[in-house]
């Protein structure tokens, strides 16, 4: 999968994805898949990452804000 991810980001247009192909042969065998737009929160993906073998990394800072007089993107200071 690692690499499969690693093709699609050095070569974009590579990027076919996936197909999942089971044994539909069989009764009640199928699986539905729903994508984040579905209606139902319960059914939309969820990405779960679990950590092993060492400690996780630490999450970034949250962006602060401040008014210290430094000048913003329009040119005016925020004490203006």
């Amino acid at each position: 999968m690692a690499a499969d991810i690693q093709q699609w980001l050095d070569d974009p247009a590579s990027n076919y994805g996936w197909i999942l192909a089971g044994n539909e042969s069989a009764n009640q065998t199928t699986k539905r898949f729903a994508t984040r737009e579905n209606s139902d929160e319960g059914h939309r993906p969820l990405l779960t990452v679990e950590y092993t073998g060492g400690e996780a990394p630490a999450a970034p800072a949250a962006p602060t804000c401040g008014n210290s007089g430094a000048s913003g993107l329009d040119g005016y200071s925020s004490d203006d």
